[in-house]
């Protein structure tokens, strides 16, 4: 991983925690809008145009196509409530960005370190936990109350349930580190150390106040990770796919938010067309994300 990558994937990022936890990131709100757009669009991008390109068959992507649809369906005349819909986006939302810090941190290192496979589940227990945790002390604390501009009731959550998330996260911590610790020591391979910097970024969840504010910076953390692999992929996008491309994406934006919000909707009032929206497109991205960003996959074998 060279250097322009590593800054990018972990060095802003550490950046932003740091700004988190001296409480200055209220002043950067204002420039939110212009931060999502700088770092959201390539990524967006850059998955959509993959996933295109790699449709061969709409039997094969069958799911993601006809997810759309069913989520509107459920969201309208579906018997689950608005806020657990919400709930449970959020909750996929922390999930998929644990699974992405696992899936960087190993193409990170691919090249110079290979890892069985049991270190591997290791690993990504690990974020998996922490990324448990986060969600629990966000119940607890009341951090995710409005998400995606709705607002949902916060859950009663076991003091004891947080204790033993965040210990089980210490111990699989100090297990890591002292198995970095023993390859470096038999290998000296210098792909450990970003390895220990993804492990520790893994620690976002537990940077003090990990406020809304801050909750709302994790789709710009999340676009950050994979900067990298859009840049990359969008090497070899041509000149009229980068045209069409930008001006597909104004096109749906003001026809999702300008057009249809001012349209009169029997069952989107009260502000729910935007909750609608916002929660599809992070699913819906996340599944492709889910279907096309794997290292195992041939077709990004020039990622690694």
């Amino acid at each position: 991983m060279n250097v322009l990558n590593l800054a990018l994937t972990v060095g802003v990022t550490y950046l932003l925690l740091l700004g988190a936890s001296l409480g200055s990131m209220t002043y950067l709100l204002p420039y939110l809008p212009f931060l999502l757009i700088a770092f959201s669009f390539p990524h967006f991008l850059a998955t959509y145009w993959i996933w295109i390109k790699r449709i061969k068959s709409v039997k094969d992507e069958i799911w993601p196509l006809l997810f759309p649809l069913i989520y509107i369906g459920l969201f309208i005349y579906g018997p689950i409530p608005i806020s657990i819909i919400v709930k449970l986006s959020y909750s996929y939302l922390i999930y998929h960005f644990s699974q992405q810090l696992y899936g960087v941190a190993l193409w990170s290192t691919s090249k110079g370190l290979t890892l069985a496979r049991w270190e591997k589940h290791f690993l990504r227990t690990y974020f998996l936990v922490n990324g448990f945790y986060a969600l629990l002390d966000f119940e607890r604390r009341g951090v995710a109350k409005v998400l995606f501009y709705y607002e949902t009731p916060s859950l009663e959550i076991p003091a004891s349930l947080i204790i033993g998330t965040f210990s089980l996260s210490l111990i699989l911590l100090a297990l890591i580190l002292g198995r970095i610790g023993y390859l470096f020591l038999k290998t000296s391979q210098k792909s450990l150390f970003v390895l220990i910097a993804f492990v520790g970024l893994s620690l976002v969840w537990f940077v003090p106040p990990f406020s809304y504010e801050m909750v709302l910076f994790l789709p710009i953390i999340h676009a950050l990770q994979f900067l990298p692999l859009a840049r990359l992929k969008l090497s070899k996008v041509s000149k009229v796919e980068w045209i069409s491309g930008v001006f597909s994406c104004l096109i749906l934006g003001w026809f999702f938010f300008r057009f249809l919000p001012h349209m009169e909707f029997r069952y989107f009032s009260h502000g729910i067309w935007p909750v609608l929206v916002l929660t599809l497109l992070n699913n819906h991205h996340f599944i492709i994300e889910g279907r096309i960003w794997k290292l195992r996959d041939p077709q990004n074998s020039d990622l690694s």
